[in-house]
């Protein structure tokens, strides 16, 4: 006999992809504003080599359009969130010299 509460495959599917849809749900599908000051300070600013990789990932991969909308605020997100710890951890000379060497590389 099962438990009532036992998981399937796809309901423990489903449940990632909810619990992503909370964790993202207030992101955009672009750079926000504290992603786009980061990348400025990058010479040359990424953002458009950045935003065509996310255009070329999406028409490869052909997710469904709703967890294609999360992966690529999920991308977004993780992004700010590594530049912004980077910042912190590095001093800004060091920050945007390592980053520049990085920031364009796949």
């Amino acid at each position: 006999e099962r438990s009532a509460t036992a998981q399937t495959p796809m309901r423990g599917v489903m449940n990632n992809v909810r619990s992503l849809e909370r964790y993202v749900r207030r992101e955009r599908t672009e750079p926000d504003e504290e992603l786009e000051a980061l990348l400025e300070m990058f010479s040359p600013n990424p953002k458009l080599s950045i935003m065509k990789r996310v255009e070329d990932a999406r028409r490869r991969l052909k997710f469904p359009e709703e967890e294609e909308t999360i992966a690529v605020k999920l991308y977004y997100k993780s992004l700010r969130e590594m530049l912004v710890a980077e910042q912190r951890r590095l001093t800004q000379e060091k920050f945007v010299a390592n980053l520049n060497d990085s920031i364009g590389q796949d």
